[in-house]
């Protein structure tokens, strides 16, 4: 049943939060800030026959993400053809631009992620990444500095070095942006239940800095999207590319696992981590596998033991919160998931964005819970998560 126009104003009125909104980088983002020797390496746009291709030096890396927001509401064939920099919504890197399609689509405020800097996360260690992600930090502390009250931007942390990434991680909370974005899952050999991540751990509970596990960022990636030497190679099929999009969760899920498992949120009590875009209702089987793996499977000499009484799930409750745009199961599964945890995003300017029908979407999908607790997703939780920047 689609949300009334009472619904939607009452929705407008809460000033809604956007947990996960991106922009889209400006081609002289990077060649404009990076100089010395990162300079050859600067992210740049190049026309192509198939659409304009973001290229780190020689690496071809990935198309750029261009498409007009809200086309799949016209139909899928909206979404097919060469994408460039020229069909991007202004609003996704001119911030007066921003405010109007916020306004339109009834945004009060928005975190903003990155768009080809997901990708950026799988350059080989060999590149400027630190560099390449520092500028980056620096062009969206400024873009958010247009105003302040509405927009905060996420920064990108690269831990190829954790001791830089740490010192990036400070420097970054006082630009002033809110939150950081670290690898949804890291190299293989070096998974977040690892000592030597408890400095970086530390770092983010003092700053009070939300760390964010976006889709996309991983390290250790696919088989179908390697990057190997000087080649993105990407050996899609239709089904393996549908496959990574649809268990996408199973990366975020291994990574929160890890974090809960190994002591971390005992140790670091006001950690605070962030899935984003993955949906939210996995949470709910998650959640509960944690405390089934932890109760009833064999118990190890080496398995870590939480003090007292303490379930993983109650970590999980505590100190994760879960970043959404379309989920009607997790609203369904949310007293199992924990309301407290739930919190939306729109998704501006990426095709799956709910803009222009953010409120009727919201509306129709949140129709059954209190007032309370549609204000806890929309805005409550989120502005919890970073109280530096909400209502």
């Amino acid at each position: 049943m689609e949300a009334s126009k009472e619904q939607q104003l009452a929705l407008r009125e809460m000033k809604i939060f956007s947990s996960d909104s991106h922009v889209v980088e400006p081609p002289d983002l990077w060649t404009d800030r990076l100089h010395g020797d990162a300079a050859g390496m600067a992210p740049r746009l190049v026309p192509e026959e198939t659409g304009d291709w973001w290229y780190v030096g020689d690496l071809r890396l990935a198309p750029i993400a261009a498409r007009k927001p809200g086309a799949r509401f016209e139909g899928l064939e909206k979404l097919t053809g060469p994408s460039r920099f020229s069909g991007a919504p202004e609003g996704g890197y001119l911030p007066d631009k921003r405010l109007e399609a916020m306004d339109e689509d009834g945004m009060y405020q928005e975190l903003l992620y990155p768009t080809i800097g997901l990708w950026l996360f799988r350059l080989p260690p060999t590149y400027p990444i630190t560099e390449i992600f520092g500028r980056y930090n620096d062009w969206i502390a400024e873009f958010c500095d247009s105003a302040p009250d509405r927009l905060r931007g996420i920064a990108m942390i690269d831990l190829v070095d954790i001791d830089r990434g740490t010192k990036e991680l400070q420097r970054v909370a006082k630009a002033g942006l809110v939150g950081a974005m670290i690898s949804v899952f890291p190299e293989l050999d070096r998974g977040y239940d690892l000592p030597m991540w408890d400095p970086f751990w530390a770092a983010a509970e003092e700053t009070g800095i939300p760390l964010s596990l976006h889709i996309g960022t991983n390290r250790q990636v696919p088989e179908t999207t390697r990057i190997s030497g000087d080649t993105a190679s990407s050996r899609f099929t239709p089904a393996q590319d549908r496959a990574d999009f649809t268990t996408a969760a199973h990366w975020v899920e291994m990574s929160l696992a890890r974090i809960i498992f190994s002591g971390v949120f005992e140790r670091y009590p006001k950690l605070k981590i962030v899935s984003v875009e993955h949906g939210a209702g996995w949470a709910a089987h998650f959640q509960e596998q944690l405390d089934y793996s932890y109760t009833q499977r064999r118990q190890r000499l080496d398995w870590f033991r939480f003090k007292g009484d303490a379930l993983p799930s109650d970590f999980f409750k505590s100190n994760v919160f879960v970043s959404f745009q379309e989920d009607s199961l997790a609203i369904r599964m949310r007293d199992v998931i924990g309301i407290d945890t739930l919190m939306w995003g729109s998704d501006y300017p990426h095709i799956e964005t709910t803009y222009p029908r953010s409120l009727p979407i919201l509306g129709e999908m949140l129709n059954d819970l209190s007032t309370a607790d549609q204000h806890k997703v929309v805005v409550g939780n989120a502005a919890r998560a970073y109280p530096v920047f909400g209502n």
